[in-house]
């Protein structure tokens, strides 16, 4: 769920893919999510970003 595949604004998009199919499942976590931690399901988020200087990295 990275801003870079999911937001429109991201690199995907930036690049000119459609980034519709990637954000299909944002509904039902945002639905999912409150039931699993009213059950203490344990939830685990990953952070992950470049540095400043390496935002605009071009794979080739």
């Amino acid at each position: 769920m990275q801003n870079d595949f999911c937001y429109p604004d991201g690199w995907l998009g930036h690049i000119g893919v459609d980034v519709t199919p990637a954000r299909s499942p944002i509904q039902p976590l945002i639905n999912l999510l409150p039931k699993l931690r009213s059950q203490n399901v344990p939830i685990i988020w990953q952070n992950w970003e470049n540095r400043p200087d390496l935002k605009n990295i071009v794979h080739r």
